[in-house]
C-alpha cells in the first residue's frame, strides 16, 4: 500500500498505524518465545510513538469524520440504488 506513488488514505494509514501498534504489544509481552530485550524495548518505543501520533487524530475531530466517511458514503451508494 506505501509502495506506490499515490498518498495514502487517513482511513488506511491509522488503521495500519493500529495493526502495527497491536503487534508491537504481542511482541513486547510475549512470554512463550525467547525474545531478545533490545527487541522488546524497541516495540515499546514503537507502541509510545504511535500512541504519541494518535493522540493527536484523537484531539482533531476531522480525523475521525475522516475516517468514516467512506463507509457513510457507501451506505448512501447502496441505499439510493435500492430506492
Amino acid at each position: 500500500m506505501f509502495s506506490t506513488a499515490q498518498v495514502p488514505l487517513i482511513v488506511d494509514v491509522i488503521s495500519t498505524l493500529e495493526e502495527l501498534r497491536e503487534g508491537m504489544i504481542a511482541v513486547r509481552d510475549d512470554q512463550e518465545n525467547d525474545v531478545a530485550t533490545v527487541v522488546r524495548v524497541a516495540c515499546q518505543a514503537g507502541v509510545m510513538l504511535i500512541d504519541k501520533y494518535s493522540t493527536f487524530a484523537q484531539d482533531c475531530k476531522i480525523y475521525i469524520i475522516a475516517i468514516g466517511m467512506p463507509y457513510i458514503l457507501f451506505i448512501f451508494k447502496v441505499a439510493h440504488k435500492q430506492t
